[in-house]
């Protein structure tokens, strides 16, 4: 008698597992495209406040005087830190220069930086300078109360975010 009633407790039917399995099937199809758009939020919102950041950083260093003592071309002083941005990518430059007329003026690169692997950077001016006296942003040849640089993935949608910047020097992240 006692064996028999081992026998009949231990262990589940084929249909409870089938039914388990079934459910765990279902909410993983559910569950996982959700979890990816999820990933790809943030990963774009992780890329937007990097770049809010580097952009403060340079803005910081050029009103803290950073590098003010070097000469361009051995002769003209440092005025500006800017930025470089090659658009549709996902890489920038920092630099300083004398001029704020062009990216293409004199200048000694300083850094590049890189955003999150397969986050671009789109809409972006070709350069960003910030004043080494005020902090103001310059864009050369562009006059604009309110600029922004669009962060985020080729295919678009609603994971990409902006970053937005004004003359006056305010730098913030659209959410």
């Amino acid at each position: 008698m006692t064996a028999r009633r081992y026998l009949n407790t231990g262990g589940f039917t084929l249909i409870e597992l089938l039914v388990v399995i079934s459910i765990v099937t279902i909410l993983s199809g559910v569950l996982i495209p959700s979890f990816t758009t999820y990933l790809r939020r943030q990963t774009v919102k992780q890329a937007q406040q990097k770049l809010v950041s580097d952009l403060r950083t340079v803005q910081n260093k050029a009103l803290t005087g950073t590098l003010s003592d070097q000469l361009i071309n051995g002769t003209d002083p440092v005025a500006f830190w800017g930025i470089e941005f090659v658009n549709d990518t996902n890489d920038y430059v920092y630099f300083i220069s004398a001029e704020n007329t062009a990216c293409s003026v004199a200048r000694i690169d300083q850094e590049r930086y890189y955003l999150n692997q397969n986050v671009n950077i789109y809409s972006a001016p070709q350069c960003i300078f910030f004043n080494m006296d005020s902090g103001d942003i310059t864009i050369p040849g562009v006059s604009f109360d309110l600029e922004s640089i669009e962060v985020g993935y080729e295919d678009g949608g609603a994971e990409n975010k902006q970053v937005l910047f004004n003359p006056a020097g305010l730098i913030y992240a659209n959410n």
